[in-house]
């Protein structure tokens, strides 16, 4: 794949942005805005049968990539959200619980926040590591 971890890093940034508004949106359109919602609920399966292409275009789009960079974004998502300064560290530890390809894309589709944990972790690089390269620092472990 030609496609550099950076390029796919801001396509992965553009795709949450439409799945996490069009989650807000049929949350909205089911139980209306800033209302909870309780898990068990009528409005909870409604919220389950609507369409959401958006988010399916999301775990298409990670599906397509190489085991490496889903779990590049993966490494990042946790480490910024647990505050960790290393991703490829914490990933040697991660991969004891997030074991395939699959559970890394529904841990990241399941994440609202997922940019702001991301960002978080790329603000905390090290910075002797290089954003391109985490993919195969990840694949070399």
């Amino acid at each position: 794949m030609k496609t550099t971890f950076s390029q796919v890093l801001a396509r992965f940034s553009a795709l949450s942005q439409l799945a996490n508004s069009e989650s807000e949106s049929i949350h909205n359109l089911i139980v209306g805005p800033d209302q909870p919602l309780d898990a068990f609920s009528p409005e909870a399966l409604a919220l389950l049968r609507e369409p959401a292409p958006c988010a399916a275009a999301l775990a298409a789009f990670l599906a397509a990539l190489p085991n490496e960079f889903v779990f590049a974004l993966t490494a990042l998502l946790y480490s910024g959200r647990d505050e960790e300064d290393d991703p490829v560290d914490y990933w040697s530890d991660l991969r004891k619980t997030i074991t395939s390809k699959e559970r890394a894309i529904e841990s990241l589709t399941e994440k609202f926040p997922r940019m702001k944990y991301i960002e978080a972790a790329i603000t905390k690089l090290p910075s002797s590591m290089l954003l391109d390269e985490i993919p195969q620092q990840i694949a070399s472990l």
